[in-house]
């Protein structure tokens, strides 16, 4: 006699195909080694912009502390990490896991200098509070008038390859 099982659709007609992937992947799994530990993990992230800061989370679960990066160089905020397995030989996951890389370019309103950053119960947040706007310096003309600096244009010294 075949098995025959009824699904709930939860009022959404496309519903029935989250449940013939499990299926799928339920059957294969003994076939395909390659699911056993997925190394395609890629985080999600949120940027969240405020008045007063920029805030850039991402959710990093199974995640330790040690195992994240944060670094800012040239007007990038970069974010590395890994996600471990703990898999044996036999076991089979759904689980991403993996080495993340990902990069931010930090617009010139936000200071660097100050970016702090908080982990907890999986969740890294980064606050990047905004600097004031650098306001436009008028620059005098002298007329006749040269500092020292100006000695460098007529500088006999040149620069060889």
């Amino acid at each position: 006699m075949r098995d025959l099982t009824i699904r709930r659709l939860n009022n959404y007609p496309f519903n029935f195909f989250d449940d013939m992937d499990s299926d799928f992947k339920r059957l294969f799994k003994t076939f395909d080694t390659d699911l056993k530990v997925n190394r395609n993990y890629s985080p999600d992230f949120e940027v969240i912009e405020r008045d007063e800061a920029t805030f850039i989370s991402a959710d990093l679960p199974g995640i330790k502390k040690e195992d994240i990066k944060i670094e800012y160089k040239d007007g990038h905020l970069l974010l590395s990490g890994e996600r471990k397995s703990t898999l044996k030989e036999r076991d089979y996951t759904e689980k991403k896991y993996g080495v993340f890389k990902r990069s931010f370019k930090i617009p010139k309103n936000l200071d660097a200098s100050q970016i702090q950053a908080n982990f907890e119960d999986g969740v890294l947040t980064l606050a990047l509070p905004k600097k004031e706007e650098e306001k436009a310096k008028e620059i005098e003309i002298k007329l006749g008038e040269k500092t020292d600096v100006f000695n460098l244009l007529n500088s006999d010294t040149q620069v060889n390859d």
